[in-house]
């Protein structure tokens, strides 16, 4: 590279070195890497930021394709609106950075001294107006979050996990729409309203095998916490996943419960409020349907056998020679008759007994990954929060 020979390249080189620094604090936190540094100003100094006193917030930003889910397409939106942010939000405000991953675009605001993120909103409005009418962008569905801000270095994770959870949720409610913070702390998971009254109700249509009953209690239960989901789209998330486990524990023991135990499997591939609503309803109906029928014995052996070697390289392949069935046919067989693919069922086992040795060893992360079947300790974390909503470290702490 070239060595800069005045002050002005010289002065533009640190710009871009300290840009690229500020990309990798998004980095670390992103893949829950320990953060260099035990206070804001040794952040500030390791890498590259000037906020001591200030206040930082994180926006996260999530893309969906309204035509072909290409991935090349979503990395081509993710960079232009990268490009984009740098040129409209990041000239705006004292400091910043934005960062292009895999499957979102990190960005983070360092506020001035004591500002609140209400200061800021015509400033988030006018650049995620900009995003959705660039020619490229406005072929996506787009949903922002933004973090709680925080002034202090023991909270810039927790604000990034509000950024986060505020895109996952919202893109199950509302695309085209940027949301403020969402809290991710146990309590609010815990406060997703289904009454008594409406679980007796659901109770009834579960043991009549109803799937009328059923899917016309979705579909009321749904209609009624709509003012819940504008106040607030943690709840356009958490709503289905608690009606699927309270469907569970009332149906305990008898037939087809085990299809509303991986129910989370065939939610978490939903992306909007409405698949998320027929999923369930699908779900009930092959609920009702188990009562009708025997279990094939093929999948039955295909479950036990997951049950001890979920941890070890499973292909269709295998399960097919033990089942002396076409792979195929015994993939689609297998869906049908759980609710969920064997890939879903192998993931549930092994992220279900991760939660185990976390709660009741001190194994450290990388071990377990390795112990129910991850190579990668840092993929092994992402499927875990994704699954579980909560780092692995962060499930750990919150058990003791």
């Amino acid at each position: 590279m070239r060595q800069p020979e005045t002050y002005a390249e010289l002065l533009e080189l640190v710009v871009k070195y300290q840009s690229r620094l500020r990309r990798q604090l998004l980095i670390d936190i992103f893949n829950n890497k320990n953060i260099h540094g035990s206070t804001l100003e040794e952040v500030a100094e390791y890498y590259g930021f000037e906020f001591v006193s200030r206040r930082f917030t994180f926006l996260v930003l999530n893309f969906v394709d309204r035509l072909t889910g290409s991935s090349m397409r979503k990395a081509q939106a993710m960079i232009r609106a990268a490009e984009l942010l740098e040129q409209s939000l990041l000239a705006q405000i004292p400091e910043g950075a934005v960062c292009p991953t895999d499957d979102l675009l990190l960005c983070l605001i360092n506020l001035e001294e004591g500002a609140e993120l209400s200061g800021y909103r015509s400033l988030l409005d006018e650049s995620f107006s900009l995003l959705r009418s660039d020619e490229l962008l406005n072929h996506f569905y787009s949903v922002m979050g933004v973090g709680i801000p925080c002034d202090d270095i023991a909270m810039l994770r927790a604000c990034f996990d509000s950024a986060v959870g505020a895109t996952q949720y919202g893109v199950l409610y509302g695309y085209d729409k940027w949301y403020p913070a969402v809290s991710t702390e146990a309590s609010h998971l815990r406060s997703v309203p289904i009454s008594p009254r409406r679980l007796s109700a659901l109770q009834t249509a579960l043991g009549s095998r109803s799937e009328e009953m059923l899917e016309t209690w979705v579909r009321d239960t749904f209609s009624r916490a709509g003012q819940l989901f504008d106040e607030d789209p943690t709840y356009a998330y958490l709503l289905p996943r608690n009606i699927a486990q309270r469907a569970h524990a009332l149906s305990a023991g008898s037939a087809g419960a085990e299809i509303l135990a991986h129910a989370g499997d065939r939610l978490d591939s939903c992306i909007s409020l409405e698949q998320e609503q027929q999923a369930l309803i699908e779900l009930f109906r092959q609920f009702c349907a188990a009562d009708r029928r025997e279990v094939n014995p093929a999948v039955i052996l295909v479950q036990n056998y997951l049950q001890y070697h979920f941890h070890e390289p499973i292909t269709l392949e295998t399960l097919g020679s033990l089942t002396d069935l076409n792979p195929q046919y015994l993939s689609v067989m297998f869906k049908k008759e759980t609710g969920c693919s064997v890939t879903e069922y192998i993931r549930q086992l092994r992220i279900t007994t991760a939660q185990e040795l976390l709660r009741s060893t001190s194994m450290s992360v990388g071990q377990i990954a390795e112990t129910v079947g991850y190579e990668d300790p840092l993929y092994f974390s992402r499927v875990f929060q994704k699954k579980v909503h909560q780092s692995p470290r962060k499930y750990r702490n919150g058990t003791k």
